[in-house]
């Protein structure tokens, strides 16, 4: 998923978030109890990043010409190399990853 298209993604869920805020408002001053009301909305489920996308993005950024860069940003992850990375880190390394060479 491209940066810009996180990006949109978080522009509506943040108007979401800010509507739900307003209406929590609007409840607590009319002294009504939200408690017992469900939610009306549901979060949307976040994306797991796999090893295949973060390969995918390293080897965009290496064939752009930040070859130099990448090997650096294994690094900070302790790994030499893609397979060494820990997994519960792909998600970290993919973001960062997209930042390369902007």
């Amino acid at each position: 998923m491209s940066l810009t298209k996180q990006l949109v993604n978080l522009k509506g869920d943040l108007k979401n978030l800010n509507n739900t805020i307003e209406e929590l408002i609007i409840t607590l001053e009319q002294g009504q109890s939200p408690q017992n009301e469900e939610p009306d909305f549901e979060l949307p489920a976040k994306p797991k990043i796999k090893l295949e996308d973060v390969r995918k993005e390293l080897a965009k950024k290496a064939s752009e010409g930040h070859s130099d860069e990448i090997r650096k940003l294994l690094k900070t992850y302790g790994a030499e190399k893609l397979s060494d990375v820990d997994p519960k880190d792909y998600e970290d390394l993919f973001l960062e990853a997209q930042g390369v060479g902007q």
